[in-house]
C-alpha cells in the first residue's frame, strides 16, 4: 500500500483538477449520468491498472469529460501512458503526448500541496 500512495495521490489530483462536472457528484458532461471514480485498488497488478485506467479514460473521453495526457508510474517504471480527447475542439485536433496545455491557475493548487507536504 505504501508504494501505491503516490499513484492514488496522482489520481486524486487528476480527479480534483478535472472540470466541475467530472469532480463533483451529479450529472456528467452534457447532463448525462455521473462519471465513475477511477477503478484503482491497492491489490492491482500493473497490467490490471493499465487496462482499468485505459477503459475508464476512454469512457470519460467519449462522454467529453476529459481531454489530456495521463502517465502513471510505480516504483520508477511506467505502468500506463495515454492521450485522450481533443486538444482543439474547433479543428477537431486530438490530444497527443506532445500536446502542450495552458494550466492557468492550477499551479496554485500544486504549490499548495507541495508546501503542505513539506510542513508535514
Amino acid at each position: 500500500m505504501r508504494r501505491l500512495k503516490p499513484l492514488i495521490a496522482s489520481l486524486a489530483f487528476l480527479w480534483a483538477a478535472a472540470p466541475p462536472s467530472f469532480a463533483q457528484p451529479g450529472p456528467g458532461p452534457g447532463g448525462g449520468p455521473p462519471l465513475p471514480p477511477p477503478p484503482i485498488t491497492s491489490g492491482m497488478t500493473d497490467a490490471e491498472i493499465a487496462t482499468g485506467l485505459g477503459t475508464w479514460l476512454d469512457d470519460i473521453a467519449l462522454r467529453d469529460g476529459f481531454s489530456g495526457v495521463v502517465m502513471v508510474a510505480r516504483e520508477g517504471s511506467e505502468v500506463f501512458s495515454a492521450a485522450h480527447g481533443l486538444a482543439n475542439r474547433d479543428s477537431g485536433a486530438p490530444v497527443t503526448p506532445d500536446t502542450t496545455f495552458n494550466f492557468g491557475s492550477i499551479g496554485k493548487a500544486i504549490t499548495h500541496v507541495a508546501i503542505m507536504q513539506l510542513v508535514e
